[in-house]
């Protein structure tokens, strides 16, 4: 029996050891930005609305190797969304980025934070930045690595939306309402009844589509409570019930986006003395920008809207002394947000109405009445402004002359409310 020397054994089992090491260790392939494609997706469905980024590696890939499927999270790298210019940082759920055949892809979903997102997502120098090297395993057992610099150099500049896309986003949070209702203010004027005397007003107004199942279903709340229980302007105007439905937003042009609303409720004063059931019939529509006081800075544009509609009232005042008449107006409202310069804002609300019935000749109500809010605005930090607001005329529910200075503060609940920022430019 031939024997097969030592040596030769040796070396036969370190050349085996060493083929099986070669054809079953994983290489880790380092991607390049030439080889890589990045994509923008705006898109709705039923359940959700975003912003969706494909990094397609197909380029990367040879044969049949596919991306193998994997969420990434737990010790993946952190996902951001920023701005060169800005210290702006918006932090992305990593588990809405996932990899599957020949994508990266994530998701920013419209919902929470949107007003902060469009701003990131107007700039034209946004991008996403991740914290570390991300990993996409292939089903042949390499591994493509991203680095933070290659995510930054596909993505900048490529991450931006354009009104239309914005607009439909804008769609799926609930319309033109949405966008402007939601606010809170708190500020003091002068009392009524004695001048060396302060009165104290919190003004809120509120609206949202919280069920995506319904969304032709809105609620909606406004109201004025003061320490001065006399104020003209005091009320409560509450909907629980606001169907309708919007076209044109995804063009979000002037005279070519349209909303038809039909809204019950109940208004009162805020003592609730005085109370009505309320029928509101309205069209919306935007109109052109008319002024441009930004002076160059990077601030959102909002197109005017115009409401005109007729509203129908019942009172079930408890006073039988008072009387439970019927009646109603037909008017319009305007609302106008001005940005100025890089830090200030004007904001315009007017309303204008020709009351009719029964109410009017109870509450000696003029042919026609109007009022319009000015209020000045200084941004102090993210979503809180201190502010100026000047009232004048009277409002459909007293009729009463007023007019009156308010100085506070003005918060915005658009994070509560899921409501965000209107039509651009």
């Amino acid at each position: 029996m031939k024997r097969t020397p030592i040596w030769t054994m040796i070396t036969t089992v370190t050349l085996g050891l060493l083929l099986t090491v070669t054809a079953t260790a994983a290489a880790e392939i380092k991607a390049k930005k030439s080889k890589l494609h990045f994509e923008l997706v705006i898109g709705t469905t039923t359940t959700v609305s975003g912003v969706f980024f494909d990094i397609d590696l197909s380029g990367m890939l040879s044969g049949d190797t596919r991306v193998s499927g994997s969420q990434f999270s737990g010790t993946e790298p952190g996902f951001e969304l920023r701005s060169v210019t800005d210290e702006q940082v918006l932090p992305l759920d990593r588990a809405q980025v996932v990899a599957g055949g020949i994508l990266v892809q994530g998701k920013i979903i419209v919902g929470d934070n949107l007003k902060e997102k469009l701003k990131l997502l107007r700039k034209d120098d946004t991008y996403i930045h991740i914290d570390g090297p991300l990993r996409v395993p292939l089903t042949d057992g390499d591994v493509i690595i991203i680095s933070p610099e290659v995510m930054r150099q596909i993505s900048q500049s490529r991450i931006i939306i354009s009104d239309a896309d914005e607009q439909m986003l804008v769609d799926a949070r609930g319309g033109m309402a949405a966008l402007y209702q939601n606010g809170i203010d708190f500020g003091t004027s002068v009392s009524r009844a004695d001048s060396l005397q302060r009165e104290y007003n919190l003004s809120f107004e509120y609206y949202d589509r919280p069920w995506s199942s319904a969304p032709w279903w809105a609620i909606h709340a406004t109201g004025l409570i003061s320490t001065e229980s006399d104020n003209p302007y005091s009320r409560l105007d509450i909907y629980p019930v606001a169907v309708g439905s919007r076209s044109g937003l995804a063009n979000g042009s002037p005279f070519r986006t349209h909303e038809l609303m039909a809204s019950l409720g109940v208004q009162g004063d805020q003592s609730w003395r005085y109370q009505r059931a309320a029928l509101d019939l309205n069209y919306s529509t935007l109109t052109p920008n008319l002024v441009n006081l930004t002076g160059g800075a990077h601030r959102l544009r909002l197109k005017p809207v115009i409401t005109l509609g007729v509203q129908l009232w019942h009172e079930f005042n408890e006073d039988e002394a008072v009387g439970n008449d019927a009646g109603g107006r037909v008017g319009g409202e305007l609302y106008y947000y001005i940005p100025v310069m890089s830090r200030y804002s004007i904001l315009l609300v007017g309303e204008f109405g020709l009351p009719f019935g029964k109410i009017k000749d109870k509450l000696d109500a003029p042919d026609s009445y109007g009022k319009l809010d000015i209020t000045f605005g200084l941004e102090v930090i993210e979503d809180l402004k201190l502010i100026a607001k000047y009232t004048v005329g009277q409002n459909d529910l007293t009729f009463t002359d007023d007019n009156q200075l308010l100085l506070g503060l003005t918060a915005d609940m658009f994070k509560l409310g899921g409501g965000e920022m209107p039509t651009l430019k």
